[in-house]
């Protein structure tokens, strides 16, 4: 349960509930905002009290920054989505979008590491959300576990822009100072590089993550931050195990040179490539059946077995897959209605209709490619969406 602190308004609107997490980053709080009556989230910034004027404009202007970082990425599909920055007695509180999951740091203490299929499906996800930001000159700096969040829904998202950085921005850390996590960090990142804030080194970081996403621990990490820094520049990382066509992309984007680096685009051609789908392509990830080791949401329905990261020639991938439209919030029925428009050739009208009378049957025995792009789309614009083996369908 969380810590309970009624009746406290920050900035005149959002009222403080309970207490989510706490670190040395300061605190996330699940709150009200009164003004909309919607529920949010809001992160204090913690300054210490011995801290210099300078240093407290560093970190109100940080805040600032990863308002207008998220800002700018507000229409992603895969980033925690930012409202507001308040100012409230000195101290920054940032007002963002409240996540109904966890983060991949806390699935990974609870499970230890996670099967192919759903890694490459973070990984899907993140790079969905890089691929934007570096579009728009935004490199994250921060990508890892703690960072990414799994919703009940089946979302990927990124979030914290805190240390963010705009090709236009100048400098908020002093020369010689390192921001980040040492361990998750690319190499480049320690010393002067010139290309220390570069895409490339967040794409290293992903690398980071989903290794220790598949093997269960994390590749660089040491006894000492010196030798975790020795590590990450010098040494090579473990031998991969249990990545299995993973494995390829996730050397790729632990190469030290940035240079040699996919971009986020290309990571993400190289992922599709692979055919990977879910094991149970259903509409969220498995948060309250803490014995499994991963999965995702169960519903009533059949489910299709995955051809994930199968041989392309194998009976399984060649079996056809009906999509079905579970369910539709009703604040997701406007862009569930442009997916269902991008995925079919129905006009408005019959898409509406379709969609205002779940459950129904979208696409009917499609390959897997296009049943896995089907479920994924349908599942950004927020439907519960399923697929299911179309042979089974008459055994029903």
């Amino acid at each position: 349960m969380g810590v309970q602190v009624p009746e406290r308004l920050i900035g005149g609107r959002y009222r403080l509930l309970d207490l989510i997490a706490a670190g040395g980053f300061g605190e996330v709080w699940r709150a009200h905002d009164e003004r909309l009556d919607v529920p949010v989230a809001i992160k204090r910034i913690r300054i210490a009290p011995e801290s210099s004027a300078a240093m407290q404009a560093g970190l109100i202007a940080r805040a600032e920054r990863e308002a207008r970082s998220a800002a700018a990425l507000r229409d992603e599909p895969n980033v925690v989505a930012v409202h507001d920055v308040v100012t409230e007695h000195g101290l920054p509180w940032v007002v963002m979008r409240l996540v109904d999951g966890d983060s991949l740091a806390q699935e990974l203490e609870r499970r230890t590491r996670l099967d192919q299929p759903l890694a490459a499906e973070i990984a899907r996800g993140v790079l969905e959300a890089l691929g934007a930001a570096h579009r728009l000159g935004i490199v994250h700096r921060d990508v890892k576990p703690a960072n990414i969040m799994l919703t009940r829904r089946g979302q990927v998202l990124l979030a914290d822009f805190g240390i963010a950085k705009h090709r236009d921005d100048t400098s908020l850390t002093a020369t010689g100072t390192v921001v980040g996590s040492l361990e998750y960090m690319a190499p480049e990142r320690f010393g002067a590089d010139p290309n220390a804030n570069l895409p490339a080194g967040d794409l290293f970081s992903l690398g980071v993550t989903l290794f220790e996403a598949l093997e269960g621990y994390s590749p660089f990490r040491r006894e000492s931050m010196t030798a975790t820094m020795a590590a990450v520049a010098f040494e090579q990382h473990p031998v991969l195990r249990n990545a299995g066509p993973l494995t390829m992309l996730i050397e790729q984007l632990l190469v030290k040179d940035p240079g040699r680096r996919p971009s986020a685009e290309a990571a993400a051609d190289a992922l599709r490539s692979l055919g990977t789908v879910p094991t149970t392509m259903v509409a969220g990830w498995d948060v309250v059946n803490r014995g499994s080791v991963v999965g995702v949401a169960t519903v009533a329905m059949e489910t299709v077995s995955a051809p994930a990261l199968a041989d392309p020639m194998s009976s399984a991938v060649s079996d056809r897959i009906d999509v079905i439209i579970q369910s539709v919030d009703r604040k997701a029925k406007i862009p569930t209605i442009k997916a269902v428009r991008e995925l079919t050739t129905l006009g408005l009208k019959e898409a509406k209709e379709l969609v205002d009378r779940p459950p129904h049957v979208l696409l009917e025995a499609v390959d897997p490619e296009t049943a896995t792009r089907a479920v994924a789309l349908l599942r950004q614009a927020g439907a519960v969406a399923v697929a299911r083996s179309a042979r089974r369908r008459d055994h029903r």
